[in-house]
């Protein structure tokens, strides 16, 4: 019987599924190879997210143990820090970039298959959670999807009477560590309402259905048309947004209290559009990044406490470089990933010194781009599509 031999280890065809959910005895029992099954697994465990992909190949055995849920979240749990790509999508194409290497590393970007056909313009990013994307696929509906896998499900559609004929200006997507569940946000208002009341609504992974929240007092609005996806951070998800009022605040939706509050912006924020601003994560700490003359950014150093925002860094750019200026995420190395324009990547250093920049699209068409964690975590439940594991079963 012919045997495929990897990593010291003999599979016959047809082997029998990892220990997963099997007793140690009846793993052994029906794991023939050089290496004791457990030897096998813990040493997966400790392999990068990229090369369990190619792994999941080999045999229907090791795609069976790579994509087992259990294995996917001890493989998440014990990869800290978690490799960060940055994704981004361009009307004619999606590529997924390794943020720690150089702008001139060729090999440092890879084309990923989308899933959900074209024009990718039509596709909006809500938000980025443990390998997880949230997108709003043109008419088609809201998805759940892991690049790394390139698993995706496809959610029910919300049915709110309040929100289906009013504008939804934010939205967001996080996880709630106190029940286990992802969350999908939607905030919305009628733009023709004499008095500002705003509706929540959000999906729920667990249950794979919509609710909304009932709460008079919301009265939340933004400028134009400007849709905005959330930023995580603290088990909430951050957004600016008019008060009815007319102050600008930052506003976050609490996952597991599953309610809106304020959190506090420094003084010299209100009374500026919201759009001069960019909310983001730096280094742990909620990020503001303010446009003017140049890019200022400012640092929460103490959640949710006015007096600890402080200037963290100021760009020396070029005036081109602060019109839609937006942070990304920090490298390992310490310098600052930034999206200018709309299709260029630059990196400076703590002072705002220009080190690199490149271009996201060949065409110069607006990307879209959001910061990701490589993981083999999985979905599950109705709608899921993995088109690996369907191959397989063949």
């Amino acid at each position: 019987m012919e045997e495929t031999m990897f990593l010291g280890y003999s599979k016959k065809q047809n082997s029998p599924s990892p220990s997963y959910g099997k007793s140690e005895t009846e793993a052994n029992e029906k794991w023939d190879g050089a290496l004791p099954q457990e030897l096998i697994e813990e040493i997966l465990l400790r392999l990068p997210v990229k090369s369990l992909v190619r792994f999941r190949c080999v045999s229907k055995t090791w795609l069976s143990l790579i994509s087992n849920s259990q294995f996917g979240k001890s493989h998440f749990q014990r990869a800290s820090p978690h490799t960060q790509r940055l994704l981004y999508i361009s009307p004619s194409e999606v590529q997924s970039l390794d943020v720690n290497a150089s702008f001139h590393d060729d090999s440092a970007s890879v084309k990923l298959n989308f899933p959900f056909g074209w024009p990718s313009n039509a596709v909006e990013i809500m938000g980025s959670c443990n390998g997880f994307l949230c997108l709003e696929v043109g008419i088609t509906g809201y998805f759940l999807w892991n690049p790394s896998t390139n698993v995706y499900k496809r959610l029910p559609d919300p049915r709110f009477p309040s929100l289906e004929s009013e504008y939804v200006f934010l939205y967001g997507f996080g996880y709630d560590t106190s029940t286990d569940d992802y969350l999908v946000v939607l905030v919305g208002y009628d733009t023709a309402a004499p008095i500002v009341k705003t509706h929540v609504g959000f999906y729920s992974l667990k249950t794979n259905s919509w609710e909304e929240i009932q709460e008079p007092s919301y009265k939340y609005m933004n400028s134009g048309y400007d849709t905005r996806a959330g930023v995580l951070l603290n088990g909430a998800i951050h957004w600016f947004a008019y008060r009815a009022d007319g102050h600008t605040v930052i506003v976050a939706f609490d996952l597991s209290e599953k309610k809106l509050r304020e959190v506090p912006v420094h003084d010299g924020i209100d009374g500026y559009e919201p759009y001069s601003y960019d909310l983001g994560v730096i280094e742990g700490c909620l990020s503001l990044t303010y446009m003017n003359n140049e890019a200022e950014i400012w640092l929460m150093k103490e959640y949710n406490v006015k007096s600890s925002w402080n200037k963290f860094m100021s760009s020396d750019f070029d005036e081109e470089f602060t019109y839609l200026f937006y942070s990304v995420c920090f490298t390992k190395g310490g310098e600052l990933l930034a999206v200018i324009e709309g299709n260029k990547l630059v990196k400076c250093n703590h002072e705002g010194m220009l080190l690199e920049r490149r271009a996201l699209s060949k065409d110069l068409h607006e990307c879209k781009a959001i910061v990701y964690a490589e993981s083999l975590l999985p979905l599950t439940g109705d709608y899921v599509n993995d088109s690996i594991n369907e191959d397989k079963k063949d």
